[in-house]
């Protein structure tokens, strides 16, 4: 039988885990509202995403912010799915994830779509109490652009999205 002690850390993990995806959600979620300020509260200071697709790097929580104003501009709509996932607390305060993407974007000024299937593979901080990502790590598996308009704006549908 389990010691109240072992408990209460069984207990803790859980909580973490769940604060962990409702951390990932909210990542999202920000991105695809373009609320900046709550996409900046999710990144630690010296964030790095890579996006192992395309080759992009990315340090920095305001390199980051930048970079996702300048792809996701006025016009631009997202949406972001998350799914299949796990989570494994690596110390008190740190952790790794796993998550399965859908996601479609939609370029209204140019008229290109763009739907793909990705992983990303995050890691994760806890300072003072809150989970943070740390880094994230973006491998699309495939990837659709549909022509609205005309050739180009296919491409630039997918220029949006592919950092």
């Amino acid at each position: 039988m389990a010691t109240v002690e072992e408990l209460e850390k069984r207990i803790g993990d859980l909580e973490d885990m769940r604060a962990i995806e409702r951390l990932q959600a909210e990542y999202w979620d920000t991105l695809d509202a373009k609320d900046w300020d709550g996409l900046r509260a999710c990144l630690v200071e010296d964030f790095v995403f890579a996006n192992n697709t395309t080759g992009g790097l990315y340090e920095g929580r305001e390199g980051m912010l930048a970079t996702m104003r300048a792809k996701f501009a006025d016009g631009v709509t997202s949406s972001h799915q998350g799914h299949h996932h796990w989570i494994e607390l690596t110390g008190e305060e740190t952790a790794r994830s796993h998550w399965s993407l859908q996601d479609d974007l939609y370029d209204a000024q140019r008229g290109g779509e763009f739907v793909g299937r990705a992983h990303y593979d995050n890691e994760y901080v806890k300072i003072d109490g809150r989970w943070y990502f740390a880094k994230m790590s973006l491998t699309y598996l495939r990837g659709e652009a549909n022509i609205k308009k005309r050739y180009e704006d296919c491409a630039n549908a997918y220029q949006v999205f592919m950092m």
